[in-house]
């Protein structure tokens, strides 16, 4: 196994690249019309973990706000991928590097319970508790506000805007939101970059691995560790594949027992149901 001797800077989507932007085309778009790019995938406080993964499986996103509309449009904050980890890893209790467990079959399940229906808020705001919680960089802008003022914003490091009118909260812009929105509207700029998860994980000063041996459940942990949205699997140095934050979804497909099988058998299980599902989600002539 393979690790970087220190900690990799997390790295944001290339806006402090944009050179090139036309800021007068810019500052005259209000995000009010820039919101129409997508819709707003949010969670309701009481939606389940195993519905929050589900959707950001099938959206791939790494995170999504948590929002009250029978409150108001109450804000609570943006349930990541890396805070269900957390909770995983809470409920599964075990040392992150063991590759053994003694839980039974009966015990692994009723665990996978736990987790699956536990709701987001609870998880959320007992992740916030915690001294080593990450909160999602965001902050509250006005529709009236200029695409200009978000990208300075996006510069600067943040990672979401909560969009409000009026003071109550109306959508979430996020910073793959914005780049689709640049990719889709040529008097802004000119074509941007693409990302994929593999791309924006081997940006980092330098990938880190884990051999197909290690267990999912160590997988996970070493991306919660290093913030990172991906890992390679590496074997007799050359990478013969990768781990990301989407694969996450996986553990409301299976049981708990696959958390502590070889990645590479997890991964193999898992996409090969993810393509017998799409599968089967398409309508029949």
């Amino acid at each position: 196994q393979r690790q970087t001797q220190t900690q990799p800077k997390m790295m944001h989507l290339p806006f402090e690249s944009l050179s090139k932007m036309n800021r007068s085309a810019a500052s005259s778009l209000k995000m009010k019309d820039a919101m129409n790019i997508r819709p707003l995938i949010s969670f309701y406080p009481l939606d389940s973990i195993h519905k929050s993964l589900k959707i950001l499986g099938e959206q791939n996103l790494r995170f999504a706000p948590i929002i009250d509309y029978r409150s108001g449009a109450k804000f609570y904050g943006f349930l990541d991928v890396f805070t269900v980890i957390d909770y995983l890893l809470q409920v599964m209790q075990v040392k992150y590097d063991e590759n053994e467990t003694n839980m039974n079959d009966g015990e692994l399940a009723k665990r996978s319970a736990d987790f699956n229906f536990a709701s987001v808020l609870s998880v959320f705001e007992a992740a916030k508790r915690k001294e080593s919680f990450k909160e999602i960089r965001h902050q509250f802008l006005d529709e009236e506000a200029s695409v200009l003022d978000a990208v300075d914003l996006f510069k600067s490091g943040i990672e979401s805007l909560v969009i409000t009118s009026g003071g109550n909260v109306i959508g979430v812009f996020t910073q793959s939101a914005m780049l689709e929105l640049l990719n889709t509207e040529p008097s802004l700029i000119g074509q941007p970059q693409k990302h994929s998860k593999l791309h924006e994980g081997m940006l980092k000063e330098k990938l880190i691995t884990i051999s197909p041996q290690s267990t999912t459940l160590e997988a996970f942990n070493r991306m919660r560790e290093n913030d990172l949205s991906c890992l390679g699997i590496e074997e007799g140095g050359n990478i013969i594949g990768c781990i990301t934050t989407s694969d996450i979804l996986g553990i409301s497909n299976f049981r708990f027992k696959r958390l502590l099988s070889p990645v590479i058998e997890y991964i193999s299980e898992n996409r090969t149901h993810q393509v017998t599902q799409r599968r089967s989600d398409e309508p029949k002539n």
